[in-house]
């Protein structure tokens, strides 16, 4: 892509692996113009990047939401930040349910199509030995069972 992604720096090569749930993310930047001296030269249209949120040391923080709504929407999100040691080690879990019917209608037998069942869990472990180094380990894990999208044939 001419614009490329980055996920806390990480380059995501297929537009499909950054098409994923945006969650806990503390900030996304997006740069305009050719980027190829910071980010390489397939950078020719600008840069998105996007930063997670860190564990934080110092402070226990515990959030969550539901989204219901059309279509048996069903979204519900968890985000727990744990200090293990004051100002040293912290550990943060976040998770993501994403789940729908799906937008399309099957005229033959009347099912749903489309629909989305996805489950995200991003934990982190943050070390801080020194004032001058900090250490953070992240992980991923993406379980999707969405329906292909429906087509539709245009004459």
């Amino acid at each position: 892509p001419a614009v490329p992604v980055f996920v806390d720096g990480v380059y995501m090569a297929r537009n499909s692996t950054t098409l994923t749930d945006l969650l806990d993310i503390a900030a996304v930047e997006v740069l305009r113009g050719p980027q190829g001296t910071l980010f390489g030269r397939n950078s020719v249209a600008g840069a998105v990047l996007v930063r997670h949120a860190k564990p934080d040391a110092s402070e226990f923080d515990v959030k969550g939401a539901v989204e219901i709504g059309n279509y048996g929407t069903l979204n519900i999100e968890g985000i727990v930040n744990v200090p293990l040691v004051t100002d040293k080690v912290a550990a943060r879990l976040a998770v993501k349910s994403t789940n729908n019917d799906g937008f399309y209608e099957n005229l033959t037998d009347g099912s749903k199509y489309g629909g989305t069942d996805r489950l995200t869990i991003l934990p982190s472990l943050a070390f801080t030995p020194s004032d001058n180094l900090e250490i953070i380990l992240r992980g991923e894990f993406v379980r999707e069972r969405d329906d292909s999208w429906a087509n539709t044939p245009y004459s």
